[in-house]
């Protein structure tokens, strides 16, 4: 009898055993079995730091606060999770790394391509010109036998005439490849609302309205939305496009292990309830009689691994740039910029005013347009038309393939319309087959760039507590300038209006000139005034439109690996743009220059020849990392 139970206990053992191998190999290496539990308490760790939400009642100025989260001042841990209910746990697993940012955009991407799905299979085309056809339509889901009969279903397939009966008894087909089973010009009108419009859009991209990524679970049934804040990065922000501004872009950009950031305590139980059902998916599929749950940490669990090469210290490091190389400007690098901006000029000539000596159709080579595209304001599909090239050029980029040269006339006075006024005043036009930088005015160099200005996005809610009322309201002097004013729920809140942190920069960029047009900012400080009105009240204008003697002009030719000379700070970020954001030159040690540009304290170092220090770059992470346990029952 005693060898029996013997016997019993070792294959119980060797079998939970065995099961535990199963599970950790389903879920990764990444895992470590830790001692199950058989109840939760709740419970605070000292220090632990609260994440609110805000729900309005009736009075706008009256709401309550609820709970989404709590961390350690690290990472967030777990809080209001009842995991008592399915009795004591099987196994229980904790996730030894960081969910990364790359694990986090995996998550993205499967809710975005779920939501694409659902309105590609509404089939509601604003052009009126397409239909996917309903066997399409039927494709794009998995027939589930045992869904069928729940719900009485006809049929041992999938009926294609059922459209919408149909999606609300079976799941979609991932497998199935809308984006190569379904036409271009089908889908894309079908999605086209689920990108941002087009004044909020930087260098026309046709990004995802990142506000309408919602993810949907009965403790979200409104859906969460899932998108990170990018602009917690620069809170701490001391100028435009400093390490803070570069981390907001290219953070969220790039294939990139490092934590998942930016997120709040709501969006990370949004994660996990995913990641719960992957990994049931793939229990099922194997047929293991287990149940799983997801769950966050506590401290003790956390405590488990305390001190192990799992740690960090809250900190992103870059290693030891030399930025002086990528931030000095040579003559040469500077005269290469000043011939785009007079090639790009002329371009804007031939477009507005090119068509009186030029046909249509040879100007519209100079844009990069596609013959049929689709008009989003106008919600149809339109031909490209060369009769209206000052419309074209608002849709699309300059084809820089095309050489302008070969488009001008033969006719000196045609050849003077199109060039004259590039030139300097009572200078007669010189052209050979090209116009260099040395016969135009420096007056007429401009140079436009956007850029986002994301400090002024991070700017929080902004709430004060009133000591009548014993409430909270919103701070006066954040009402109208920049802060979060949309509320996504669930304690997420964004911008109702992306536009106005898109700066539009317009400058003349020729050395010794001092000309930049009013931004958004300026017109914030001083008001939207122009001309005399400006004077003593705006600094950014003292040049314009002054005449520039022709003994006056720079020397590029002479000494080209020199430093040029006389730039003022505006005109070198100018150059920072051209240079690495729109690709003119290429980093090859980092990509941190792309948009890491220096302060003007740096600047005026570097161009003066001095060497400012090159060190390793440090910065704090701005909200908590998170690493999770998977919680394991018994089905039975």
């Amino acid at each position: 009898m005693k060898i029996y139970l013997l016997v019993l206990v070792f294959t119980i053992t060797y079998s939970f055993s065995q099961e535990s191998k199963k599970l950790l190999k389903l879920f990764g290496d990444d895992f470590i079995q830790m001692d199950r539990e058989s109840n939760y308490a709740e419970k605070l760790p000292d220090h632990a730091k609260v994440f609110t939400s805000y729900f309005w009642m009736k009075d706008p100025s009256i709401y309550r606060m609820d709970t989404t989260g709590i961390s350690n001042q690290r990472e967030f841990l777990r809080f209001r999770e009842d995991l008592n209910q399915n009795g004591k746990e099987s196994f229980k697993f904790f996730k030894k790394e960081y969910v990364s940012q790359n694990d986090y955009w995996d998550f993205i991407d499967f809710v975005k391509d779920s939501i694409y799905r659902e309105y590609i299979y509404g089939n509601d085309d604003p052009t009126g010109d397409g239909e996917i056809p309903r066997e399409v339509l039927a494709k794009m889901l998995v027939f589930d036998a045992d869904k069928a009969l729940a719900a009485n279903y006809g049929s041992k397939k999938i009926d294609d005439s059922e459209v919408y009966f149909n999606r609300r008894i079976f799941n979609f087909d991932y497998d199935f490849n809308w984006r190569k089973k379904i036409d271009y010009a089908i889908y894309l009108p079908l999605i086209s609302n689920l990108t941002l419009r087009q004044p909020e859009r930087m260098d026309r991209k046709k990004d995802d309205d990142f506000r309408k990524i919602g993810y949907k679970t009965e403790e979200f049934p409104d859906g969460i939305n899932i998108y990170p804040d990018c602009s917690s990065w620069s809170k701490k922000s001391e100028y435009p496009n400093d390490i803070h501004a570069y981390l907001s872009k290219f953070y969220y950009l790039t294939d990139n292990p490092d934590p998942a950031q930016g997120l709040s305590g709501n969006q990370v139980k949004a994660y996990l309830n995913y990641i719960e059902s992957e990994f049931q998916k793939k229990i099922d599929q194997k047929k293991l009689p287990f149940h799983v749950e997801v769950s966050l940490p506590d401290q003790s669990e956390l405590d488990y691994v305390e001190g192990s090469e799992y740690m960090t210290d809250m900190h992103i490091y870059f290693d030891s740039l030399d930025m002086n190389a990528y931030w000095q400007i040579t003559n040469e690098d500077y005269y290469k910029f000043l011939t785009w901006v007079k090639d790009s000029t002329i371009r804007e000539i031939f477009i507005r005013e090119g068509e009186a000596y030029v046909q249509t159709e040879d100007i519209a080579k100079l844009l990069d347009y596609e013959n049929v595209f689709y008009d989003e304001p106008n919600m149809q599909w339109t031909e490209f038309d060369p009769a209206d090239l000052e419309f074209c050029r608002d849709v699309f980029h300059f084809n820089w393939k095309e050489d302008w040269r070969s488009l001008m006339p033969s006719n000196p006075e045609e050849q003077e319309y199109i060039l004259g006024q590039m030139i300097p005043y009572g200078q007669k036009l010189n052209y050979n087959g090209d116009l260099p930088v040395e016969q135009v005015d420096p007056n007429k160099l401009f140079y436009r760039y956007y850029w986002r200005d994301w400090k002024a996005m991070s700017n929080e809610v902004g709430m004060k507590k009133s000591e009548i009322q014993k409430n909270y309201e919103f701070l006066e002097d954040n009402w109208e300038k920049g802060r979060k004013n949309l509320d996504l729920g669930y304690g997420v809140f964004s911008h109702e209006d992306l536009s106005r942190y898109i700066i539009r920069e317009k400058l003349n960029v020729y050395p010794g000139l001092k000309c930049r047009e009013c931004n958004l900012i300026c017109i914030n400080e001083h008001g939207d005034i122009y001309g005399d009105e400006l004077i003593g009240k705006c600094d950014k204008c003292v040049n314009f439109g002054v005449p520039f003697p022709k003994e006056s002009m720079y020397d590029f030719k002479s000494n080209p690996e020199a430093l040029v000379q006389n730039l003022t700070y505006d005109q070198a970020i100018a150059f920072y743009h051209w240079s690495y954001v729109k690709g003119y030159r290429t980093p090859k040690d980092s990509p941190i220059p792309e948009f890491y540009c220096p302060s003007k304290e740096e600047f005026e170092k570097v161009q003066k020849g001095e060497k400012i220090p090159v060190k390793n770059i440090k910065v704090e992470y701005p909200t908590p990392l998170f690493r999770y346990v998977v919680h394991v029952f018994s089905k039975n």
